[in-house]
This record gives structure tokens, C-alpha cells and sequence, in this order.
């Protein structure tokens, strides 16, 4: 990791991906909209 930059990653297993996919894009689309506020609010994450 660098200095001032959040890493982001999801691990999703296939039972889970099988089970309940609906849940699963759910998850997907809540990570791709963190890491676009993160992208706009680069200061105030890197506080974080």
C-alpha cells in the first residue's frame, strides 16, 4: 500500500455467488460506489 491511497478489493465465494446472486450484485454495486466516493474524497479518506 502507498501512502494516501486506499486499496480496494471484494472476495466473493461461489457458494455464496450460487446461493444468492441477487445479494451478490447487491454487494458488487455498494463496492463500486465506495470507491468512486473515495475516488471524489481523496483527502478526507486518506484521513481516514
Amino acid at each position: 500500500m502507498w501512502p494516501n491511497y486506499a486499496c480496494y478489493s471484494l472476495l466473493v465465494s461461489g457458494k455464496l455467488i450460487r446461493e444468492h446472486p441477487g445479494l451478490v450484485e447487491q454487494i458488487v454495486k455498494t463496492q463500486i460506489n465506495a470507491i468512486k466516493y473515495a475516488v471524489e474524497h481523496l483527502d478526507e479518506v486518506a484521513e481516514v
